[in-house]
């Protein structure tokens, strides 16, 4: 039998509170100092409800880094959209995506790519966690696929390609560049970005006639 509506609501707002209380947890004293107790205290909810949803301390933790990922993922989404909106042509959106991709070149940017990638493992193990990743996935590639109709219909861009497969294709560039990521070399990320924009220019030009 399935869930009913009200149990599954109850399951998210408690799923939430666990989430909300573990991101304070982890914030004040970080991955080494945090304290499972602290959150079932501080958070009212029972010790069974977290291990029932998230299994361990671990797997608390990766939900607090699931929880932004996701967030961050939104804001890139979004981001995108105002500045497809705001573009007039497809050479300033692959203007635009230069300098977003140069911009994140650095070590920085690196490491956060690659906790980004152990966050994505991390929540396949927790199933709760593994089913959120898999729907904001479907979603976020859905918005970029209609960020892509949108300028189509504006005329900037032709997709020669379902906008939804080239969703589908953005979305694995943040995975792809995680291998070019492991040479450590400034020259092989450049020729990344080179061939990346160009593939993208090729996916979206104007049809030749």
């Amino acid at each position: 039998m399935s869930e009913s509506p009200r149990k599954r609501i109850d399951g998210l707002e408690t799923m939430d509170k666990i989430v909300e209380f573990a991101e304070q947890e982890l914030n004040q004293h970080g991955v080494a100092g945090f304290n499972l107790t602290r959150v079932i205290e501080h958070s009212g909810v029972s010790r069974g409800s977290v291990y029932h949803h998230f299994i361990n301390r671990e797997g608390t933790i990766a939900a607090v880094e699931t929880k932004r990922l996701l967030e961050e993922l939104d804001n890139a989404n979004n981001i995108l959209r105002a500045f497809t909106e705001g573009a007039g042509s497809l050479d300033e959106i692959l203007a635009g995506l230069r300098v977003l991709l140069e911009s994140t070149a650095h070590e920085s940017a690196r490491e956060n790519r690659r906790r980004r990638n152990v966050t994505t493992v991390n929540a396949q193990a927790i199933p709760v966690l593994a089913q959120m990743m898999s729907l904001r996935e479907a979603e976020g590639d859905a918005h970029v696929a209609e960020t892509i109709r949108l300028a189509a219909a504006r005329g900037i861009i032709h997709p020669r390609l379902p906008a939804e497969g080239i969703a589908h294709f953005v979305s694995s560039l943040f995975s792809g560049r995680l291998v070019v990521d492991l040479l450590d070399d400034p020259q092989a990320d450049a020729l990344w970005i080179d061939v990346t924009l160009e593939a993208l220019r090729h996916l979206l030009a104007p049809q030749e006639h």
